[in-house]
């Protein structure tokens, strides 16, 4: 069953459940229908853009699109998924921040982020990035293009892909008192790119 495969169904029930009472039980069998139905229509996909689809945009676009069919509003059905990934991304965080307190490793977390830009994040998963040579102990990227921002507004729901970026500003905003994560613009929020930067203090 796809219900066994994706953890972002499996843990948002509990806030869906908290909001929405006794209609969680059919928001729920709503999204993972449609879930399955944009798993289905997209299986034609590479395997680098599934990663992110799979995992993060279907079934963000699931839960949404359930909330506003139950009688949501679009901006509570956005704000929900948004507090999900704000939580959700705490975890993460609070792992970094521990392995990171190993003695001199922050320094080379930037070097770490391009490593993992280049396998996660390329151009074969839909991502289009400008790259800049940097000093060293700095990592800058402008992300032109990114599939969250591109699928969500071919299926109509643009409003939920600042959830995806706060999940970014959460789990990497405070890794390291000597590490600066520095974007201040995000495709998702309106801006014509995503400007990545970190650097070490």
């Amino acid at each position: 069953m796809e219900k066994r495969k994706n953890s972002f169904l499996n843990e948002i029930s509990t806030m869906i459940h908290q909001r929405y009472g006794e209609r969680h039980t059919a928001i729920l069998a709503s999204a993972w229908e449609r879930y399955g139905v944009l798993c289905a229509e997209n299986a034609d996909e590479p395997k680098a853009v599934q990663t992110h689809t799979k995992n993060r945009i279907y079934p963000a676009i699931a839960v949404f699109e359930s909330l506003v069919a139950a009688g949501a509003s679009r901006e509570d059905a956005a704000q929900l998924i948004l507090d999900f990934y704000m939580t959700r991304a705490q975890k993460p965080a609070k792992a970094i921040q521990n392995l990171l307190k190993v003695p001199g490793l922050y320094k080379v977390v930037p070097k770490l982020f391009l490593v993992g830009v280049e396998k996660m994040f390329g151009s074969d998963a839909g991502f289009k990035a400008k790259h800049y040579e940097t000093e060293k102990g700095c990592f800058r990227i402008d992300m032109l293009e990114c599939p969250y921002m591109n699928i969500c507004k071919k299926y109509g729901c643009p409003e939920i892909v600042p959830a995806f970026c706060a999940s970014d500003d959460v789990a990497y905003g405070n890794m390291h008192p000597k590490l600066i994560w520095g974007r201040t613009k995000t495709l998702g929020r309106g801006d014509e790119y995503c400007d990545f930067k970190l650097t070490v203090k």
